[in-house]
């Protein structure tokens, strides 16, 4: 299920750095309509609830996930989906002075399952909504409009490794099966 995800992604974060999370900074004004309404003021995290969300997830029968993506993006090919890129001002924890930072990865193409990614912040679990303007849609592809909405595939650990102002891939978890790490 998608919230377990969300939750695993959470711990992640907090296992790899037990500071509270920071949002991302202020994006430049959106050149498009309102983002969506906010997401909810979190859940309660800890590390055994998450074990005991884990277990009560496992202890239940399959449930096929729910392909959730508008059709134009869900057709994407790979190359085109690679032309949807998180634009490196909305990192989270860019600015933090952790060593890394998180970057987020849309639905579309064979990635058609939306997962919940939640930041742990002062003992929630905020989920993370989806905006259009965290993304570079590149020259060929018609950003989403009011009407659609993607999610979220996965999410990358990205950290500056060779020079301060490229921000480089370390770490990657896409769909339910895509692990890469440096």
């Amino acid at each position: 299920q998608a919230g377990g995800f969300g939750l695993a992604a959470a711990a992640m974060a907090v296992l790899a750095h037990p500071a509270a999370a920071q949002q991302p900074p202020p994006a430049a004004a959106p050149a498009t309509p309102a983002a969506p309404p906010p997401p909810p003021p979190g859940l309660p995290f800890s590390r055994q609830g998450l074990v005991d969300e884990a277990r009560k997830i496992a202890s239940q029968p399959f449930q096929a996930p729910k392909l959730d993506v508008p059709e134009r993006f869900g057709n994407l090919t790979f190359e085109q989906y690679r032309e949807i890129r998180y634009r490196n001002d909305r990192i989270f924890w860019r600015n933090d002075n952790r060593g890394f930072g998180l970057g987020l990865m849309s639905t579309g193409s064979v990635f058609k399952v939306p997962v919940d990614i939640f930041i742990v912040e002062d003992g929630l679990a905020k989920r993370i909504a989806f905006q259009r303007d965290m993304f570079d849609f590149g020259p060929n592809i018609k950003p989403p409009d009011d009407k659609e909405t993607l999610g979220f595939s996965g999410f990358r650990l990205r950290r500056q490794i060779n020079t301060p102002d490229r921000w480089d891939e370390v770490v990657t978890f896409q769909g339910a099966t895509y692990f890469k790490a440096l």
